[in-house]
């Protein structure tokens, strides 16, 4: 036990200060203040003594009227429990520490009246504990004496605790977990066994989508947090996605818990000081950080707490030891999360959407919300979210059931503000891509077709690679390898955009003839002229996707027509000669030669090469009638142009 041994008019306030604070870390049972802890008809002198008895260390707080009081005390009538409390504590031997308050300086035995002298000798020789009037001073000073209360035997560990009257300080920025919540792929027990391990870890997404928005990250994040809220003394969440929502949260903290921040000190560096000076753990949150440097300065030291950090960005092993992967969900995954939200529903339908969705948590949450509200058929969603004018909106539709209110389009388009110039044009270009691998090399080539910065970023290498960590600490890109086509090369580096992240780059840039535009450019630049060309083969490979998906933009207006018509067919003639996959061929070279009757008419020696070059692709097949007709319309076209000569 530790008795607190003051006078009410000498050191009233400090005492109950101190008091307070000791509340804060030890149980009441553990502390004697004055009467609130003698029971009602106990007799006074008695319940003194036997707690001086029972006491592990006594403190006398002394203030600068105590030496006045105990003596003007001498020969009045009534005990003075302050001088009793003191000559108990000296006579049994307990520890007992002078503890001075409010500027109170030391003094020396012969300041006492004659008659208190004999009781309180060795009180002036004790090594004493001095607190200071400035509050940070106070906060330290506490500090040291709690851990030296503690050192005592017979004392327990001290263990931060809110009084019972108190709620455990807990903050959560006003984040609500989803009714719908789930954790297919089992990472919370992952996440619960990194941080008992390490002490801290952050969550980014997979190392397809790094830190992609939508993920999931601050759901799982919530539910340790209320999961496992009784292994903490508090739970702190902090807004770290901007330094004014970091500061706000922790000043709140500090509020909660009494930590003194210092005239013209940021509450971060006040509550971090706080707690580095705890031996109890909390549990503190970093939501949405955008990077570990920024983030560094705020966290506290030593592995007392468990830190979470979530981030768009993937790179934190440099402050956190352990970094754990999301992954977007299966299609049966989210399947099976739609079917429980939208029952009666057919499956194939469901899996169509999650396919279509991309398997991201919060789009299919959100999706499964619009269709509740609105009563529309999945397939109707399906076809809003593939027609060209209503893709960007429906991103915009529908809330999931957190207290996360951004739409996925929101969530997606939340870094753009924040890009440069050259990595904005990057990912402009690249929304109009397919989301498969983009090799960087075709923008490497196709520099002069370029946006200017853009072009500059590509020419050189060191600039390029800050580009593209730029774009991937905010999670709109990863960057996986291709087989390289040129001889030697090894791997080709490309770019990849989730499906769902382009869709919303469309929405926030919107402006489409500009983008699409600039994307034909550079895939009419890297495309060979010889399509039969063995040696060319690989790079068509990794051209076919994009070039194909240009093509659903071709009856908005924002594209050449014959440049596109040229790059299709240049597409169909590697699919007939490379992978020899006739049935997409002959789909090719039907579109381009459609192209060519509507833009330049039946007779035009483009049209009559493309009639040829199906007829052809459609006899490689095997179907020599079919080929036979277009031959023949073709002969007829030629002998009215040209004469049977």
């Amino acid at each position: 036990m530790i008795f607190l041994s003051y006078r009410r008019a000498d050191t009233g306030g400090h005492a109950s200060n101190l008091h307070h604070r000791l509340r804060l870390w030890f149980d009441d049972d553990a502390l004697f203040y004055d009467q609130a802890t003698i029971d009602m008809g106990a007799v006074f002198p008695d319940a003194i003594a036997e707690a001086i008895g029972n006491a592990a260390v006594v403190l006398v707080l002394i203030g600068p009227d105590w030496l006045d009081e105990i003596n003007r005390r001498v020969g009045q009538p009534g005990i003075d429990y302050v001088r009793r409390e003191i000559a108990l504590a000296l006579a049994s031997g307990k520890p007992l520490i002078p503890v001075f308050v409010g500027g109170a300086l030391p003094f020396a035995l012969d300041a006492l009246h004659a008659e208190v002298r004999a009781e309180l000798a060795g009180l002036d020789t004790r090594n004493a504990h001095n607190f200071l009037g400035n509050a940070a001073d106070w906060d330290n000073q506490f500090v040291r004496l709690r851990d030296k209360l503690a050192s005592f035997p017979g004392m327990p560990k001290p263990l931060f605790r809110p009084p019972a009257e108190a709620a455990r300080p807990c903050h959560r920025i006003g984040h609500r977990l989803s009714p719908h919540f789930r954790d297919p792929n089992e990472l919370l027990p992952q996440l619960h066994a990194q941080l008992t391990e390490q002490g801290r870890t952050a969550l980014v997404a997979h190392t397809a989508l790094y830190g992609m928005g939508g993920i999931g990250k601050t759901q799982l994040a919530l539910k340790y947090s209320l999961d496992y809220a009784d292994r903490y003394v508090g739970v702190w969440w902090f807004r770290a996605e901007t330094e004014d929502g970091l500061q706000l949260d922790a000043q709140e903290c500090c509020q909660r818990v009494g930590a003194s921040i210092e005239h013209g000190e940021r509450p971060s560096a006040a509550l971090k000081r706080w707690l580095e000076r705890q031996t109890a753990a909390w549990l503190l949150v970093y939501d949405n950080a955008d990077h570990a440097d920024s983030l560094r300065p705020h966290l506290p030291q030593g592995h007392t707490h468990r830190i979470i950090v979530t981030s768009r960005d993937p790179n934190w092993r440099g402050l956190l030891p352990q970094a754990l992967e999301l992954e977007i969900w299966s299609p049966e995954q989210g399947a099976a999360f739609l079917a429980a939200r939208l029952p009666g529903q057919a499956e194939a339908d469901l899996r169509a959407l999650s396919e279509d969705l991309g398997g991201l948590p919060l789009a299919l949450e959100q999706a499964a919300a619009y269709i509740e509200s609105t009563g529309v058929s999945v397939a109707a969603y399906r076809k809003l979210l593939a027609a060209i004018d209503t893709e960007g909106m429906i991103l915009d539709e529908g809330r999931a059931a957190t207290g996360y209110e951004r739409s996925v389009l929101a969530t997606l388009t939340l870094a753009c503000d924040k890009l440069g110039t050259a990595a904005t044009e990057a990912v402009r270009l690249l929304a109009y891509a397919a989301p498969e691998a983009f090799a960087e090399r075709f923008l490497r080539e196709a520099a002069s077709e370029l946006p200017a910065a853009l072009a500059e970023a590509v020419a050189n290498d060191l600039r390029w690679n800050r580009v593209v960590a730029e774009l991937r600490a905010y999670g709109l890109v990863t960057r996986p390898m291709l087989t390289a086509w040129a001889e030697g090369a090894g791997e080709e580096a490309a770019l990849s955009l989730h499906r769902l992240t382009q869709q919303a780059l469309r929405a926030h840039f919107a402006e489409p003839a500009r983008d699409s535009a600039v994307l034909q450019s550079v895939l009419s630049a890297a495309c060979p002229q010889d399509a039969q060309l063995p040696a060319n083969w690989p790079r068509y490979a990794a051209l076919l996707p994009h070039i194909t998906h240009l093509d659903r933009y071709l009856d908005t207006g924002w594209l050449n027509r014959q440049r596109h018509a040229w790059l299709l067919n240049q597409i169909a003639a590697y699919l007939q000669f490379g992978p020899t996959l006739y049935a997409e061929a002959i789909h090719w070279f039907r579109r381009t030669l459609d192209i060519d009757r509507i833009d330049l008419g039946d007779e035009h020696l483009h049209t009559l090469i493309s009639m040829n070059n199906l007829a052809n692709a459609l006899h490689a097949q095997g179907d020599f009638a079919s080929a036979l007709e277009i031959n023949k319309s073709t002969l007829a076209i030629r002998r009215r142009i040209l004469g049977e000569e």
